[in-house]
């Protein structure tokens, strides 16, 4: 059953049933100083990993809904937010000692921390990752005017004429639409040469539209997975559990 939640389309509901949902409500003021940087670590920690959960909520929608609408704009932000997440961690890791070594301290995090590197850069498990990831971010995000994998730059706009040889080969047809204002202009026919050019990069490792996404969202989920770590020991902190009050609904 379709329902409509907001502006989102949803394909299911999630019920929670007889599962309790906790919640912690409590002043800024009092859970985070300013003068304190690892506070502001985690800031940043926390707003990385709810830019993940956001954009893997909806990835998840699109593989229920088997449906590719917004496709590509989801898979921009997730190649962007998974990159940037692992960016922030790295920045801790080189620049940060104190921090980092905090970070160390927390149960399993060192581990899922260096699996996570290996997967998206290593070059025995990683390649989807490494390639599709860097890929994407690049592509998309320059528009296809160049692309940077290790310090070798690509053709200004090589993957758009590869991807249009194949729309050709197929007699691919797309279009656009004009509205009474510009806000209403739809020039649909970039997205789809967009969206085709990563299924056809899906395509390169055996992979199908829907498990293109479920690699995507499996890839974000681990990233979310890793700095949720941090934000729990956070928040189990002896101080911080006894800040604020708690609230327990079903």
């Amino acid at each position: 059953m379709i329902t409509n939640k907001g502006n989102l389309v949803w394909c299911r509901k999630v019920m929670l049933g007889g599962e309790k949902v906790f919640e912690k409500k409590f002043k800024i003021e009092d859970m985070f100083n300013e003068n304190e940087e690892y506070h502001l670590w985690i800031l940043s920690i926390g707003a990385a990993r709810q830019d993940l959960f956001f954009v893997n909520k909806q990835i998840v929608h699109l593989i229920d809904c088997n449906s590719s609408d917004g496709i590509l704009y989801y898979a921009k932000m997730s190649a962007a937010h998974v990159n940037e997440s692992l960016a922030l961690l790295k920045k801790a890791q080189s620049d940060y000692p104190e921090i980092w070594r905090l970070f160390n301290n927390i149960e399993q995090f060192e581990n899922r921390y260096k699996e996570l590197v290996e997967l998206i850069e290593g070059e025995l498990h990683g390649s989807f990752y490494r390639q599709v990831l860097s890929h994407v971010r690049n592509n998309t995000f320059h528009y296809n005017k160049g692309n940077w994998i290790k310090q070798l730059k690509e053709r200004d706009f090589e993957s758009t004429k590869k991807v249009l040889k194949s729309l050709s080969d197929e007699k691919f047809f797309s279009g656009y639409k004009i509205g009474d204002t510009p806000a209403e202009h739809d020039f649909y026919f970039a997205e789809e040469v967009q969206i085709n050019w990563l299924f056809q990069l899906g395509r390169e490792f055996g992979l199908n539209e829907k498990e293109l996404l479920t690699h995507l969202s499996l890839i974000t989920a681990k990233v979310m997975n890793v700095l949720s770590l941090i934000l729990y020991d956070f928040f189990s902190n002896y101080r911080n559990r006894h800040t604020g009050f708690n609230i327990i609904t079903k």
